[in-house]
C-alpha cells in the first residue's frame, strides 16, 4: 500500500513538473516573439538616398527603419531630384495621397499598397515596371520620360489625366478609364491604341508614333477635328 501511494505521489510530481516545463516553454516562446511583433511595426528603407530624403523632410529614420505609426498621418511625399533608385518601404505611408518622385533613378514603381494615392509625378526616371493594381483613387499619373514598354491602366477607374509621352510603349488601352480627359502619349513605339471609352477627350496626342496605323476611338469626326496624330494613322471605331 505504501509503495502504491509512493508511486501515485511520484506520478503527480512528475505531471506537475512536466506542466511547469510546458508553461516555461510557452513563456520563453512569447519572449522570443516579442521582437518580431515590435519589428512588424517598422518598415525597412533599403535605399540610402531615400533614407536621406526622408530625414530632410523631417521623417525619422533609425537604422534604416521607419516607424509605421509615425508616418500614418503623412499625405504628401516630395522626393524629387534625390538620386533615389528604389522606393521600397513607401508602403508604410498608407495614407499618402500625393507623391513627387520625378528626376530620380527609379527602375520600378509599385504603389499598389498605397490605396489613397490621387496624384503621381514620376517623370524623368528609368522606370520599366509598374504596379497600380490597387490605386483606384488615382486621378493624375505623370510617368513620362521613362523606359516603359507596357502599362496596365485597367484598375485606374478614377484616372483623369495621363502623361506617358517619351516612353517605349507599344500598346495603350484606355477602354476602362471612363473619366479620362487628357492623354499625352506622343513619342512612343505605339502600334495599337484602344481609346474607345465611350466619351470625348479634352486633349489627346499620340503623334510621333510612326508604326501606329489605327486608333480606336469613340467619335471619328470629333477626333479628326480635335486630336493629334501622325498622317499614317487613322481613327476608327474598331481596329481589329
Amino acid at each position: 500500500m505504501l509503495e502504491t501511494n509512493f508511486e501515485l505521489k511520484s506520478l503527480k510530481e512528475f505531471n506537475m513538473l512536466n506542466k511547469g516545463e510546458t508553461m516555461k516553454n510557452i513563456f520563453y516562446t512569447i519572449l522570443l516573439l516579442i521582437p518580431s511583433i515590435v519589428l512588424a511595426q517598422k518598415t525597412a528603407i533599403p535605399d540610402v538616398n531615400f533614407q536621406k530624403k526622408l530625414k530632410e523632410i523631417n521623417i525619422n529614420v533609425e537604422n534604416g527603419m521607419i516607424d509605421n505609426e509615425s508616418v500614418k498621418s503623412i499625405t504628401k511625399l516630395s522626393l524629387a531630384g534625390s538620386e533615389i533608385k528604389s522606393l521600397q518601404g513607401i508602403e508604410a505611408f498608407v495614407n499618402v495621397k500625393v507623391v513627387y518622385c520625378h528626376d530620380n533613378q527609379l527602375t520600378e514603381l509599385d504603389l499598389s499598397k498605397n490605396p489613397n494615392i490621387t496624384f503621381i509625378d514620376a517623370h524623368n526616371n528609368q522606370i520599366s515596371k509598374t504596379n497600380f493594381s490597387n490605386n483606384v483613387k488615382l486621378s493624375q499619373l505623370g510617368i513620362s520620360n521613362n523606359k516603359l514598354t507596357s502599362l496596365d491602366l485597367s484598375k485606374l477607374t478614377g484616372l483623369t489625366k495621363l502623361f506617358v509621352n517619351n516612353n517605349e510603349l507599344t500598346d495603350l488601352n484606355l477602354e476602362k478609364n471612363k473619366k479620362l480627359t487628357d492623354v499625352y502619349a506622343f513619342y512612343n513605339d505605339l502600334k495599337t491604341v484602344e481609346a474607345n471609352n465611350g466619351k470625348h477627350f479634352d486633349f489627346f496626342d499620340v503623334s510621333n508614333n510612326p508604326e501606329l496605323k489605327c486608333i480606336e476611338i469613340f467619335n471619328i469626326k470629333y477626333a479628326e477635328e480635335n486630336y493629334v496624330k501622325d498622317n499614317q494613322a487613322n481613327f476608327s471605331l474598331m481596329c481589329r
